[in-house]
């Protein structure tokens, strides 16, 4: 019997189970946000701000290979409610943390935990429901996250004004409970049986993967802000870790049982698929780090007019991911799907990549509804087409690999394309004509915190004598143009990936959704 067999009512308490789960781990991704500068300011260490961001990124990386991999050998229920568990321990250390150093680490324990949630929480959809109905039942969890995308911000900022920042982790507690307490009646213990030997579990595999992806991933966040790409610490972390993954595909080469089979790069709709995942996240990690930069920066808008500009965007995701879910699993089809959205996606970037300092409010938002609309279909189909295409006792490590490109690719667009726009922004400003204006209001003026900062210009030009105004004015106007310009580099880099996404999918094999589980061997090459 398999979990497929399951009654209507048993697979919707189950589905319940690991929406909820997450559900908590999205909101831990977006809950901390607003709530930091209320815990830098109780624990001290400004210099570590990002830190514990960064160690809860970097900890659900590494660990998310490792997660399918002890799914497919353990078991996933024994697996999901460890993975509850490791993020309840972590929520509550981070509640207690005493001081800025501790809380880092504890917030890595909690990213562990959250991996094993989020991995977990597609694998088991994918066994719940045939590969023609999981993009349908798969939008409930996209559902679920987008709605903790949207209301983490003002939950954190909520509970640090009026309780205490501690708060924020601590309401983790009750929600993981009920998480775990659906999840131990509802997934059957059955399944539980057809884990692999622990014996064949590949440990060294393991070892030298997070021995690879550690330096590599701290590289990519310390690169261009902490140290320059060009430096010797950088450069040297960047080919160990290339040299690590040399000696990671060796091991797994000759690992009975690896934890990311090489087989699995035989499949080119798994390779397809695993590029799609790192491209187009990269693309939607830049749209939310530079549109608001771009219209608070460019544009001179205040932040709340900003959000308005993107929140559409976030609306029309939920919006693609449910109606793709749905034609796929009435058509048993993707390509068409995939191509449409990427064209929107291109057509999307390409405003961007023209945009200046002058362009309309309105359609900045209509290149972001649309770049929204493909960003969900596509959200929608390469988990799917991955599973769809390999064998369902290689579930596990599918759905967590697939998750990995994903993770990979936001870590990277943060960072390279932050150090191609701070490089970029820094050289236009240094080249501004700033005469008429006295040397240090000059210099406070072209800072990039200042030009996105509406109240900090309207403080600085309401303490300067009445004769400089003129001067302000002109230095200003042209320097929300450098700003615009040095952001135009970063939107055509995203155009490029746009671009890269759609030839991917048009050059890849469609094989039709499966109307039943299939179990003996790859489904496709």
């Amino acid at each position: 019997m398999s979990l497929e067999n399951l009654s209507r009512k048993r697979k919707a308490f189950l589905l319940a189970g690991v929406t909820t789960g997450i559900l908590l781990s999205s909101l831990a991704s977006n809950i901390i946000g607003t709530a930091m500068p209320k815990i830098i300011s109780s624990l001290a260490g400004f210099e570590l701000y990002t830190w514990p961001i960064t160690a809860y990124l970097l900890a659900m990386t590494v660990a998310m290979p490792l997660v399918g991999k002890l799914s497919d050998t353990f078991g996933f229920k024994r697996v999901y409610l460890f993975g509850i568990a490791v993020f309840l321990f972590g929520s509550t250390l981070c509640g207690f943390a005493p001081g800025m150093v501790a809380f880092i680490a504890f917030r890595a324990i909690q990213g562990i935990g959250a991996a094993v949630l989020m991995s977990n929480t597609l694998a088991i959809v994918n066994l719940l429901y045939v590969p023609a109905e999981r993009a349908k039942y798969g939008s409930v969890v996209s559902l679920a996250s987008g709605f903790a995308s949207a209301i983490g911000p003002m939950l954190g900022g909520l509970l640090a004004d009026t309780m205490n920042w501690r708060w924020v982790f601590f309401i983790n507690l009750p929600i993981g409970v009920m998480a775990a307490t659906i999840i131990a009646l509802a997934f059957p213990s059955f399944a539980e049986k057809s884990g692999r030997r622990a014996s064949r579990l590949d440990l060294g595999g393991a070892a030298v993967l997070v021995v690879a992806l550690v330096p590599m991933l701290i590289a990519f966040t310390w690169g261009g802000s902490t140290y320059s790409w060009g430096s010797a610490r950088i450069v040297a972390m960047l080919a160990f870790s290339a040299v690590a993954l040399v000696v990671f595909g060796i091991v797994e080469s000759k690992a009975e049982d690896p934890i990311i089979p090489l087989s699995l790069f035989r499949n080119s709709i798994y390779n397809v698929s695993a590029i799609e995942m790192f491209l187009f996240n990269a693309v939607l990690m830049a749209i939310i780090i530079f549109i608001p930069l771009f219209m608070q920066g460019a544009k001179g808008s205040s932040a709340s007019e900003s959000g308005a500009v993107i929140t559409p965007m976030s609306v029309l995701i939920i919006a693609g991911v449910v109606v793709a879910g749905l034609l796929m699993a009435k058509t048993g089809r993707y390509k068409g799907l995939g191509s449409l959205g990427f064209i929107l996606m291109c057509a999307g970037a390409i405003v961007l990549a023209l945009a200046g300092r002058g362009t309309a409010s309105v359609l900045i938002m209509a290149a972001l509804v649309a770049m929204g609309l493909g960003i969900g279909v596509a959200m929608s189909i390469f988990n799917v087409t991955a599973q769809n295409a390999s064998r369902e006792g290689d579930m596990g490590v599918v759905t967590s690999s697939i998750q990995f490109f994903r993770m990979i690719g936001q870590t990277m667009a943060s960072s390279v394309l932050g150090t191609v726009f701070g490089s970029s922004l820094a050289g236009r400003l240094h080249r501004l004509d700033t005469s008429g204006l006295p040397a240090v209001l000059a210099a406070r003026l072209v800072k990039p915190e200042t030009l996105s900062n509406a109240a900090a210009l309207d403080t600085t030009k309401a303490g300067i004598p009445a004769g400089l105004t003129a001067a302000f004015d002109r230095v200003l106007e042209a320097a929300r143009r450098e700003f615009a310009m040095a952001l135009r580099e970063v939107f055509v880099i995203c155009l490029v990936m746009c671009v890269a996404c759609l030839v991917a999918v048009l050059a890849m094999k469609e094989l039709p959704l499966r109307k039943k589980a299939e179990t003996d061997g790859n489904a496709a090459g």
